[in-house]
């Protein structure tokens, strides 16, 4: 609904942040059905906070966002070399996704400057 809002008010934000298995759908869905009909700016980021869950939809996600990121860099490591993030044979997702670990304290000091 969020993306459909977007794409028909004309809004073009600079970022979709998309959180954990429940939203990852929306990474390939933007890809698929939004991009390519007007909705070009954002880039798109995706945060994982459990792979205990929805292992498919995470690996989709990864695959399709631009960055993922979790939430420490020690997850980050674990995250990064796990099957489900590289299913696809692929260290990097199709558009230039990396990963990264991004600790509160590192998040407020971003929303402060």
């Amino acid at each position: 609904a969020s993306l459909e809002f977007l794409l028909k008010t004309g809004r073009q934000p600079d970022i979709l942040h998309c959180h954990d298995w429940s939203s990852a759908y929306v990474a390939k869905s933007y890809w698929d059905d939004y991009h390519p009909y007007g909705l070009y700016n954002p880039k798109v980021v995706f945060t994982i906070h459990n792979m205990n869950y929805g292992k498919t939809k995470l690996s989709q996600a990864a695959y399709y966002c631009q960055k993922f990121t979790t939430v420490s860099p020690t997850y980050a490591l674990e995250v990064g070399g796990n099957e489900v993030v590289n299913q696809h044979g692929h260290k990097v997702g199709v558009h230039g996704s990396r990963v990264s670990g991004v600790t509160e304290q590192e998040e407020a000091g971003n929303r402060l400057n």
